[in-house]
C-alpha cells in the first residue's frame, strides 16, 4: 500500500492507517484498476488522504466520493 511512505506526513495511529488501506483496495475496486503505477497509486492514495482528512473515515464511503468526484 503506499500508505507507507515518506511521501505523505501526518500521524495516523493503526486502526486509521487500516481504514485508509481498506479505502485504498475499496477505491481499486469500484474504479475497476487492477494495476496502478506507482505514480497512479500514490496520486489516489493522496486524493483517499484528502477525503479522509475532510472528515468522511468509512473506507466505502471515501471509495464512493473519489468514484463520484471521477464520474462528474
Amino acid at each position: 500500500m503506499p500508505f507507507r511512505t515518506d511521501l505523505f506526513l501526518g500521524t495516523y495511529n493503526p486502526k486509521q492507517l487500516q481504514a485508509l488501506q481498506s479505502a485504498y483496495r475499496e477505491t481499486c475496486k469500484l474504479l475497476g484498476r487492477s494495476s496502478l503505477t506507482e505514480t497512479e497509486a500514490h496520486k489516489l492514495a493522496k486524493r483517499i488522504y484528502m477525503v479522509y482528512d475532510s472528515g468522511i473515515e468509512n473506507p466505502t464511503d471515501i471509495a464512493r466520493v473519489i468514484q463520484h468526484a471521477e464520474s462528474i
